[in-house]
């Protein structure tokens, strides 16, 4: 038995991470291997299994949910970039979802968080707050990259 499966991508490659692309190639290949296994799904078996959270949407849509995003960027003050400082990352509850110290060259990167909207707080080398609160919307699987321009004049 042949089975021959098209599914059309359509990329934009100036609006999708490399990383992102592979994770999505990655997400297609095991819905199709997922469905060459089990067979592919149709109304009447989704009308079947309802409440059980089996069929094909939900697949994708776990897939989809499953992918992180990045922030990275660098930290300057007054114009030059700020060594050793500690970016936070909080959420709209207030909870401290990750923190990262900057590298000699005031660069950081924050990984694995999820699609959300985040506001960010720059702790300087001594430990103080600087600057307020910066609001980041972050999406699915794209890296942000924020540079955060302080002012010593607060």
């Amino acid at each position: 038995m042949q089975v021959l499966i098209r599914i059309p991508i359509e990329v934009n490659p100036v609006m999708i991470h490399p990383v992102s692309i592979n994770k999505l190639l990655a997400i297609h290949l095991l819905l199709i291997i997922s469905l060459l296994l089990t067979g592919c799904p149709t109304p009447e078996a989704d009308a079947e299994s309802e409440g059980e959270e089996t069929g094909f949407l939900e697949m994708i849509n776990s897939g989809l949910e499953e992918m992180t995003s990045s922030l990275a960027g660098t930290v300057y003050i007054d114009g030059r970039p700020q060594a050793y400082g500690t970016i936070q990352v909080w959420d709209e509850e207030e909870n401290l979802v990750a923190q990262e110290r900057a590298n000699g060259s005031g660069h950081f990167r924050i990984t694995d968080l999820k699609a959300q909207r985040y506001y960010i707080r720059y702790l300087n080398a001594s430990g103080a707050y600087f600057g307020e609160p910066i609001m980041v919307q972050l999406r699915p699987g794209r890296p942000e990259v924020l540079d955060l321009e302080l002012s010593s004049d607060r």
